[in-house]
């Protein structure tokens, strides 16, 4: 998991092998007018078998002409993609999503591996309750008896 306090990040290799769960955080807590932005450049994001990679930003989103991406992303502000992108995955977005020009989408569900992202989770059910009784033993108090 990488939690990045920043106000911009941006993701401009050529390319980003994931080789594990993978989640990255973006929210930038030093201003209370701006919002964090995640510039995803024209870059391949290759996703291997067992792996995921599910992003969250506190802001909004571009994604640019060319790029071939396989995540999950949720954005609280407008997520917008360039002509030309391969993306695998699903996107959520607060506000909206803005396409500009032909792109393929395969649209994912959030598999259930990746718990609490986009309010998946498994919820944790109550079996049974083990009561205990505990008896504190008092031993009664000594009296003298002075004649």
């Amino acid at each position: 998991m990488y939690y990045y306090d920043e106000l911009q990040l941006s993701m401009l290799e050529t390319q980003y092998r994931v080789t594990a769960p993978t989640r990255i955080f973006l929210k930038d807590t030093t201003s209370l007018l701006s919002t964090s932005f995640l510039n995803i450049g024209k870059t391949n994001i290759v996703v291997e078998t067992g792996a995921y990679l599910a992003i969250y930003v506190d802001g909004a989103v571009a994604i640019a002409a060319d790029a071939n991406i396989a995540a999950y992303i949720v954005a609280t502000g407008e997520v917008r993609i360039a002509q030309n992108v391969t993306y695998q995955g699903s996107i959520t977005s607060a506000t909206q999503i803005i396409t500009e020009g032909s792109s393929t989408f395969d649209a994912l569900p959030v598999p259930e591996s990746i718990p609490g992202f986009c309010g998946i989770y498994t919820p944790e059910t109550l079996d049974h309750y083990r009561l205990t009784v505990s008896v504190r033993a008092t031993t009664p108090s000594r009296v003298d008896l002075i004649n």
